[in-house]
């Protein structure tokens, strides 16, 4: 009897073990699984990020000229470019750009004069303390919402950058308004622009994705291949980058 005893609880030790043991090794299998699921989507959030954090570091190291520049990613207080040079074209004011993206703009303005196309530069780069006292005028004259939809604040803006040009012509009498885009100036730059490595940068509905109105005199330098590849995808810069990725435009 106490043999039987001894080997029923033996038996009964024997099961407890077991169930426990498959208890232990479900438990290690959730959370096996549960963690490879938080790997993969922290894999994921990160690839989705690259797209533009990958641009705006290899910029901060390089000087690229496809750096982001927008509402999200923007530039220090200090932040000038080291290679501005004064444009050698027709000007509302003096106006500087980066060498690259100067020497681009001298070669789309004389292209254009050969068709008879007399494009004006009014404005390029601007230092941070430049654009704060812009983007402070504005907040006075139309209050912080609407000024924040047509002009940039400090640090978000691509004229810091030294690759941002504003156009306008003789018809438009020097001014910047979305009528640019009804003179034979501003259908030229839409039709051409990508051939010299600039984009219109904010365009007609994708407010969305800029935070911007529409600019048609809001040109951008990036190089001729992305500028390209932008125009032929008929998105905006930021919509571009999200869709391709920053490893198709490096």
């Amino acid at each position: 009897m106490q043999k039987k005893d001894f080997l029923l609880k033996r038996y009964q030790w024997l099961l407890i073990g077991f169930l426990v043991l498959i208890v232990c090794l479900s438990t290690a299998s959730f959370h096996f699984i549960k963690n490879q699921e938080q790997t993969k989507t922290n894999k994921t959030k990160k690839a989705a990020a690259s797209s533009y954090t990958t641009l705006k570091d290899k910029a901060a190291q390089s000087g690229s000229v496809e750096q982001l520049v927008n509402k999200t990613y923007h530039l220090s207080r200090d932040y000038v470019p080291g290679d501005l040079v004064t444009l050698n074209v027709q000007s509302v004011r003096p106006v500087q750009l980066r060498k690259e993206a100067a020497a681009a703009l001298t070669q789309m303005f004389g292209a254009a004069a050969k068709e008879g196309i007399t494009l004006v530069a009014n404005s390029g780069y601007r230092s941070y303390e430049d654009q704060e006292k812009i983007f402070a005028q504005h907040v006075q004259t139309m209050g912080e919402a609407k000024a924040n939809a047509i002009s940039s604040k400090a640090g978000e803006s691509e004229h810091q950058l030294g690759l941002a040009v504003d156009l306008t012509c003789a018809e438009m009498s020097g001014d910047l308004q979305q009528s640019f885009e009804n003179t034979a100036e501003g259908k030229w730059i839409a039709a051409h622009a990508q051939d010299y490595g600039y984009i219109i940068r904010f365009p007609k509905g994708a407010e969305a994705q800029t935070g911007y109105e529409y600019e048609p005199w809001h040109v951008r330098y990036v190089g001729v291949s992305l500028a390209q590849k932008i125009k032929k995808s008929g998105l905006c810069y930021e919509a571009y980058l999200k869709k391709h990725g920053a490893d198709r435009v490096q």
